[in-house]
């Protein structure tokens, strides 16, 4: 048994196990509800939505990410012209 001393604290801990794994239960309840809804649109892509507009600082960065095909050579490339900008400077 727990000594008398460290009692709060293992009330305190049991509670807040509690509170995250009710949020965590709310929180996947709502996602299954209101958002499972959200139309099945066909993703296209080379075609940016409009309401996503990266900022001109990023632009470099997307266009390469936008013309390379593998998720392996994005990563890559992204890394290695991040490093090069960070020596350049």
């Amino acid at each position: 048994m727990a000594d008398a001393k460290y009692l709060p604290y293992l009330i305190a801990w049991i509670l807040l196990q509690v509170e995250r794994s009710m949020s965590e239960l709310y929180h996947s309840l709502l996602h299954k509800l209101y958002l499972s809804s959200m139309p099945n649109i066909p993703v296209n892509r080379f075609v940016t939505p409009l309401h996503i507009v990266p900022e001109w600082y990023f632009l470099a960065y997307y266009a390469v990410l936008k013309v390379i095909p593998s998720k392996t050579g994005e990563s890559t490339v992204l890394m290695t012209t991040v490093s090069e900008s960070t020596w350049i400077r």
